[in-house]
Formats: C-alpha cells, sequence, structure tokens
C-alpha cells in the first residue's frame, strides 16, 4: 500500500498522553488533518526508488547542484501530491 493511500484512510487523531499528575491529554497533528488534502489532489505521483535516491542524493549534495538546475524544474500544477 502506498503512503497516499495510508493518508487518506487515517481517521484517528494522534494523541499525546502525558504521564503527570493531572495532564491533559495533548491532541497533535496527524496524516488525517491532510486527508482531505489528498483526495482533492488532482496529480499523484509515486517516484520509482531510483529517481528517489537521485533526488535525496541531489537534496543533501552542496547547493550548487541544485542551483545549477533550478531552470530545468517545472511544477505546473497548483497542487500534487509527490511520494
Amino acid at each position: 500500500m502506498r503512503l497516499l493511500d495510508l493518508v487518506v484512510q487515517s481517521r484517528e487523531p494522534f494523541v499525546v498522553l502525558p504521564h503527570a499528575k493531572d495532564a491533559r491529554r495533548v491532541i497533535v497533528s496527524s496524516p488525517r488533518d491532510f486527508a482531505q488534502n489528498i483526495v482533492q489532489c488532482p496529480q499523484r505521483y509515486v517516484l520509482a526508488d531510483d529517481l528517489t535516491r537521485a533526488c535525496a542524493e541531489l537534496a543533501f549534495a552542496d547547493g550548487d547542484r541544485l542551483a545549477g538546475c533550478l531552470d530545468l524544474i517545472r511544477i505546473p500544477a497548483p497542487r500534487l501530491w509527490i511520494e
């Protein structure tokens, strides 16, 4: 199952239960908060492993590599999901 499928199916909040006496539970953001955004997203892409590796190498490399190819990066969609 892909991550986007899991996010869309998420219905439960993420609750943190502190151990301190009289502490209240805390609800923090969870995949449930993004499920509707994924459902409404018209374009979804799942990257192949080799492309994911290349993107990670580019992201963690010196900024020169990324800055040198910014003119090649085009994302024509206002909303998309890349996994």
